[in-house]
């Protein structure tokens, strides 16, 4: 990829350079420092649902990320401090608008829920103890006298296998509106980007496996990040950050076991599991709130 890119080599505001796989380490740096990360500003994200229209700028200390927002087309800015600490006022003072996916509240700016990180505990889900869980176990067990199931690696010779589950799995779904096709076109071409540098992005791919037919798939990434948005106590720790989670629902208790099994497969590496967003999807929201989240990291948009 190229020497190791400082914030000191990306061009000053306005002028501005795309994204590219060049910046990771940087901006994996920057998301690391962050006293409170979200899953917006990961590497991974921006790379994997650029369509060259995310490009980066420096301001001081600070890392602009501009795009076009899915949609809309309005121009939007997120924002990376190199010392970790919120700048919203430093960019409003220069004129900077559309600052959105912020995680400190500003002048102006509402709370995005659709936007908001889910967070769970992973010793909490690998135990499953108590009533808050009872829910849970049951679909757990009842997944488990479906045959002889494994969770295994996936590497690049498996990929076209899960490509074309992921394809079976997207026309079990109802798209009606232009939007949610739209949202679908672009989900996909993410998973084949992410799929095509999982390396380089070094993410790993999982998949479910019964009586060896592959059922269902998640791609995930260990990030470094600070634990004081989960905790309230500064501290450095580490989180699955989950990109993809695609099952076939036509076996029962099936997502249950897959989160439950990610999280004992990652919990001798990792302290959290960042689920990311619901996007405002009423089913997705139910879900991720039925997992019994510990916290939620909020964000505010403008």
């Amino acid at each position: 990829m190229g020497k190791s890119y400082k914030l000191s080599n990306i061009p000053l505001y306005p002028q501005k350079e795309p994204i590219s796989l060049k910046h990771k380490e940087l901006i994996d740096k920057l998301n690391a420092k962050e006293k409170i990360s979200h899953s917006s500003t990961n590497f991974t994200n921006l790379f994997i649902l650029d369509t060259n229209d995310t490009f980066l700028s420096k301001l001081d200390d600070i890392l602009l990320i501009q795009q076009l927002e899915l949609f809309s087309n309005r121009t939007i800015y997120l924002a990376l401090s190199s010392k970790g600490d919120d700048v919203s006022s430093k960019l409003e003072s220069i004129g900077i608008g559309n600052l959105v996916m912020y995680p400190y509240q500003f002048k102006d700016a509402q709370l995005d829920e659709d936007n908001s990180d889910y967070i769970y505990n992973v010793r909490d889900l690998v135990s499953l103890k108590g009533n808050i869980y009872a829910s849970i176990r049951r679909k757990v067990h009842a997944f488990e006298k479906y045959g002889d199931i494994s969770l295994k690696k996936l590497f690049a010779a498996d990929y076209e296998k899960l490509w074309h589950l992921g394809e079976a799995i997207y026309k079990q779904g109802v798209q009606k509106t232009p939007s949610q096709k739209q949202a679908v076109e672009v989900e996909k071409q993410a998973l084949e980007k992410t799929l095509n540098f999982s390396q380089i992005l070094n993410v790993n791919v999982d998949g479910l496996f019964i009586n060896q037919a592959l059922v269902a798939f998640a791609i995930t990434e260990v990030v470094n990040n600070n634990a004081f948005a989960y905790t309230n106590k500064p501290y450095s720790s580490k989180t699955l950050l989950i990109h993809f989670f695609r099952v076939d629902t036509s076996y029962k208790g099936i997502s249950e076991y897959l989160f439950h099994k990610l999280a004992k497969q990652y919990e001798e590496n990792v302290e959290f599991i960042n689920f990311e967003q619901d996007l405002g999807i009423q089913g997705l929201r139910k879900f991720k709130q039925y997992l019994k989240p510990c916290c939620k990291v909020k964000v505010y948009s403008k």
